[in-house]
């Protein structure tokens, strides 16, 4: 082979593998930033809810379509773990502690649990360490070591219960009790008491306030552009499309639209979070979920109901006045 055709021949190479190379650091330069949430969380089973309060008529619906039955809604308990509402979760209070089922709560939270029948007794394989509990007995042992328990640990319909404390100290999970009519800023559900678990994987990334309020901001223009069917302009500028003064009242009307993107574009802010969400009351209080961004709307009445936002519903701004 001549030796300026093999010159050639390597040089067209050389360049075919620059250009690829240079392809593939385009590729990763412009990875979205949204990459940072990709190991996010399975998302909790709000969406879809409905648990009705009414005298001789509480229950709650799941959004698979079961339904549980509470018989006296004054001494309903619900547990949340990681923003989920577990069914029939049967929290037991006696005296002043809560008592929890702690199979549930152990797997529920990545852990393996097993039974002993003839010593009575249940352990728990959390990651490095392993915790014992004996039925009848205040004392479990974690790793070898005493673990006194406020009270002992005790069989309820067939499950083993301890005490809401225990789950904090053996389980390194964060706890917290709110007692029934409670309008706590940081509980996921008011007027109902309930015990809410959290204890998240270290690859779980929640999202930021800024992240939330951002996602949430560009659903509802895609909610405002569909419900006006115009194109959104940022409160405070104006195009040829959207006049700068109000021309008539009512819905639909420019003075409407107005106080509509006055919202969208200032007045967008978290009031209050929790362990899995942060809510921003708006047009409707809106629920942004940390560790997945779904958006979902929160209804408070006789019946408290969670549903997915739908930036092509049509309602959003039903009361936007």
């Amino acid at each position: 082979m001549p030796k300026g055709r093999g010159i050639r021949r390597i040089t067209t190479v050389m360049n075919k593998v620059a250009f690829f190379v240079f392809l593939a650091f385009i590729c990763f330069a412009w990875t979205p930033a949204a990459s940072a949430h990709a190991q996010e969380l399975t998302e909790a089973n709000l969406n879809g809810i409905d648990l009705s309060l009414k005298p001789n008529d509480s229950y709650i619906k799941f959004n698979d379509g079961s339904i549980e039955a509470i018989n006296d809604a004054s001494q309903y308990i619900a547990l949340f773990i990681n923003g989920t509402l577990m069914k029939n979760a049967g929290i037991s209070r006696e005296g002043d502690r809560t008592l929890v089922p702690i199979r549930m709560l152990a797997e529920s939270l990545g852990s393996r649990i097993s039974w002993n029948e003839a010593e009575r007794k249940a352990t728990i394989a959390d990651g490095p360490n392993t915790i014992e509990l004996f039925v009848g007995s205040r004392t479990a042992k974690q790793n070898g070591r005493n673990i006194v328990l406020d009270a002992p640990a005790k069989i309820i319909g067939g499950y083993t219960y301890v005490p809401l404390r225990f789950v904090a100290e053996a389980l390194n999970a964060k706890v917290g009790y709110f007692a029934e009519g409670g309008e706590s800023e940081t509980c996921i559900m008011p007027r109902i008491t309930q015990v809410m678990v959290s204890r998240y994987p270290a690859y779980a990334t929640p999202w930021t306030k800024e992240e939330a309020i951002s996602k949430l901001r560009d659903q509802l223009i895609t909610a405002y552009e569909s419900h006006y069917n115009i194109k959104y302009v940022p409160y405070g500028e104006y195009d040829a499309k959207q006049p700068a003064s109000p021309q008539k009242t009512g819905a639909g009307s420019v003075e409407e639209m107005d106080s509509v993107r006055r919202r969208i574009t200032e007045e967008l802010e978290v009031a209050s979070e929790n362990d899995r969400f942060y809510a921003i009351p708006t047009f409707r209080t809106f629920w942004v979920d940390k560790y997945t961004g779904e958006i979902s709307i929160f209804y408070q009445g006789d019946i408290l109901s969670v549903r997915r936002f739908d930036p092509y519903g049509g309602d959003t701004f039903e009361y936007a006045g």
